[in-house]
C-alpha cells in the first residue's frame, strides 16, 4: 500500500494537474491526500474523474484559503471518522479483523496558531485506541537540522512540537531522499529550505508495519514536494492491453520507413496474416518508442536532484536551466520563413485576389460604396487603392484604442486591407492553431465536434458490462466561436 501526501497549493492550473497525473503514474498511489487545494466540491470531483479515483472525501475551502481531499482505490476499505479544515481521519480496514487509523493533517500556517496545532494533535490521539498514523503539512520542525537559511526557527517552537509529539507517543518515520521537504526564494540571499511535511505514528503501528519507509520526490510544480509512505512492497499487476495504432507515431521521422521496410520484408502471403503481423511490429515499436521517452523523463529528474541542494551561481543557474527542460508543453513557434512571408511588402496581386473573393453584395462602407464597385472599376481605381493602403500601413500607428473608429464606420477601404492580411496570416493559421480546434482553418469543419459526440454516446450505449460507469456532459457552445 502507498500513501502520498502533498501540499498541492491549488487544482485550478492545467499545468500543476499535468505534473499531479506524472506523480500518480510514477509512484501509483493508493491514497492520495491533498491539502491547500483551494476548491470546492465540484472541481474535486472533476479532478478525482481526472485522475482515475472512484472514492473521494473532501473539505472545501473557506474565503481564498484552506482546502483538503483525500482520494483512495476501490482496494482500500476506508471510513471517514471526523474532519476539519485541518484534518481528515480515516479508519482503515486490513483484511478481516485489522484496523488501523489514519490521520491526514493540514498544520496552522500563522506561528501565533501553533500552540492550537499542537493541542488538537493531542486532541486527535485521545479520540481512538486504534493504531495510529499522522501525516501531512505540519508547518512545524522537530530539529534545528529541519531548517536551512538566513534565520533558526524559534526554540520555543521546537520544544512546543517536540512536547506535543512525545504527549501523544509517537515517532517520527525517516526521511528518505532528500532533507526537506518545502523551500522558497532559490537561488536568492533569501533562500531558505524547511522539512515541514512529516508523518509520525504509534508503537502499534510500527508492529504493523515495521518495513514502512518515508520518501519525498522533487516536482517542478509548487513550492511543498510530496511525501510517499510505502507500506509494504507494492507489486503491480500488469494488465493485457489490444493493439491501437497511435497516430502520434506519424510525427516521428523514421516511423514511416521502419513501417515500409518491415512491410516489404514480409513474404507475399494474403493480406490478413500481413496486417497481423505489421501490427505486432508497430506495437512493439510503440513500446520502445514510449519506454525511451520515459527514460529521457527519468534522467532528467535524476539531473534536477543531483542540482536541488547545490548554493552556489552555477549550480543554482544549472538547476532552472535543467528544470525548464522537463516541462514538455507543447510550444508553438513561427518558423523564420513564415515570419519572413508575414512581414514582406505586400504586392498588388494580393489586393486583386482579396476584392475579387469578397461578396459583392454585402453592406456598404460609410461612404455608400459597396464591394460591388471595387471589384467592377479596379482597373480604373485599383492602383490608387494599392498605393494608398500601402502608405497607411507604412505610416499610421495604433496605440490606444481612440485610434480606432467603430467597426459601423468602417468603410470598404479599411475591409480590403483588413482581407488582405487575413488572407496572408491564414496560410501559417494551421501551424497556430492546435488539431483540437476544428473551425477557422481550411478543411476543418465544426461538426466533427458532432461526429466525435455521437461516436462517444454510441459507446457508452454499447457499453453493458464492468463495474464503473460512464457519464456525458452536454455544454451549450452555440456562442463558442463569437
Amino acid at each position: 500500500m502507498i500513501l502520498v501526501g502533498w501540499n498541492y497549493r491549488g487544482v485550478g492550473q492545467p499545468r500543476t494537474v499535468r505534473v499531479l497525473k506524472d506523480v500518480i503514474r510514477s509512484q501509483k498511489p493508493d491514497l492520495l491526500f491533498l491539502s491547500e487545494t483551494l476548491a470546492v466540491r465540484n472541481k474535486i470531483e472533476a479532478l478525482a474523474s481526472k485522475l482515475g479515483f472512484t472514492n473521494f472525501f473532501s473539505v472545501d475551502r473557506v474565503g481564498r484559503s484552506g482546502g483538503l481531499v483525500i482520494f483512495w482505490k476501490h482496494n482500500m476499505s476506508c471510513a471517514v471518522m471526523s474532519s476539519s479544515q485541518n484534518h481528515i481521519d480515516l479508519e482503515v480496514k486490513e483484511g478481516r479483523n485489522l484496523c488501523w487509523k489514519l490521520t491526514c493533517f493540514y498544520g496552522f500556517p500563522e506561528r501565533e496558531r501553533r500552540q492550537e496545532s499542537w493541542d488538537f494533535i493531542r486532541s486527535l490521539a485521545s479520540s481512538s485506541q486504534l493504531p495510529w498514523c499522522i501525516f501531512g503539512d505540519f508547518n512545524d520542525m522537530l530539529y534545528l537540522e529541519d531548517k536551512k537559511g538566513k534565520h533558526l526557527h524559534p526554540q520555543r517552537l521546537l520544544n512546543g512540537f517536540k512536547s506535543a509529539i512525545e504527549d501523544c507517543n509517537l515517532s517520527e518515520l525517516e526521511l528518505k531522499g532528500g532533507n526537506f521537504t518545502w523551500e522558497k526564494s532559490k537561488g536568492t540571499s533569501d533562500w531558505v529550505r524547511e522539512k515541514l511535511d512529516k508523518a509520525f505514528a504509534t508503537d502499534s503501528w510500527w508492529h504493523m508495519f515495521p518495513l514502512c519507509t518515508l520518501s519525498v520526490s522533487h516536482t517542478i510544480v509548487s513550492d511543498h514536494d510530496p511525501i510517499n509512505i510505502e507500506l509494504v512492497n507494492t507489486v503491480i499487476s500488469k494488465k493485457q492491453f489490444r493493439f491501437k495504432f497511435e497516430n502520434t507515431w506519424l510525427k516521428e521521422a523514421k516511423f514511416q520507413t521502419k513501417v515500409a521496410e518491415f512491410w516489404k520484408s514480409l513474404p507475399a502471403v494474403h493480406l490478413l496474416p500481413k496486417l497481423i503481423s505489421i501490427s505486432s511490429f508497430m506495437a512493439e515499436w510503440g513500446r520502445t518508442f514510449f519506454h525511451k521517452f520515459r527514460e529521457k523523463v527519468s534522467k532528467q529528474k535524476e539531473i534536477i536532484e543531483g542540482l536541488k541542494d547545490r548554493e552556489d551561481d552555477d549550480g543554482i543557474h544549472l538547476y532552472f536551466e535543467e528544470k525548464e527542460k522537463l516541462d514538455f508543453e507543447e510550444e508553438i513557434k513561427v518558423m523564420d520563413a513564415q515570419n519572413d512571408m508575414l512581414t514582406a511588402n505586400l504586392t498588388f496581386k494580393e489586393f486583386t485576389e482579396a476584392v475579387r473573393s469578397m461578396h459583392p453584395d454585402k453592406a456598404s462602407g460609410s461612404d455608400g460604396l459597396n464591394r460591388a464597385f471595387f471589384q467592377y472599376f479596379w482597373k480604373l481605381v485599383g492602383r490608387e487603392v494599392y498605393q494608398c493602403c500601402q502608405q497607411w500601413l507604412e505610416e499610421y500607428n495604433v496605440e490606444e484604442c481612440k485610434d480606432l473608429r467603430p467597426i459601423a464606420l468602417c468603410n470598404i477601404l479599411y475591409k480590403i486591407v483588413v482581407k488582405v492580411l487575413a488572407n496572408r496570416f491564414q496560410q501559417i493559421l494551421h501551424v497556430l492553431i492546435l488539431d483540437e480546434q476544428s473551425v477557422f482553418v481550411p478543411g476543418r469543419n465544426i461538426t466533427d465536434n458532432v461526429l466525435v459526440a455521437f461516436e462517444v454516446l454510441r459507446h457508452m450505449k454499447r457499453k453493458n458490462s464492468g463495474q464503473e460507469g460512464e457519464v456525458a456532459l452536454k455544454l451549450d457552445i452555440s456562442k463558442a466561436y463569437d
